[in-house]
């Protein structure tokens, strides 16, 4: 059985290589509080801060649709119903229905 070199700790490091060789930009211990969406797509995020930050082609995120819910834009028109529905939908408590509890 073969095992990544430096562990678990090496696969996160090749991830990051390949981000950053990439010109992307890995960002941490900044807290967002909406997601910034234009025609229905998500471009950027609002930090806690204040700070807008952009993306050029994707953010990117490993966050829950419940998470995902409560940072959708709720003061405008952006986020369109269809995609607020699909992320309530992802969120639905109805088991039967294959939602999952929050």
């Amino acid at each position: 059985l073969d095992f990544p070199k430096g562990g678990s700790g090496g696969i996160v490091d090749a991830l990051a290589r390949g981000i950053e060789k990439g010109n992307g930009q890995i960002l941490v211990n900044k807290h967002v509080e909406k997601l910034i969406v234009k025609d229905n797509r998500a471009v950027g995020v609002r930090l806690k801060n204040g700070e807008e930050i952009f993306a050029k082609q994707a953010v990117v995120c490993n966050l829950t649709p419940f998470a995902i819910r409560n940072l959708l834009p709720d003061d405008d028109c952006s986020a369109s119903d269809e995609a607020k529905n699909y992320v309530a939908e992802l969120c639905n408590t109805n088991k039967e229905a294959g939602g999952v509890e929050n």
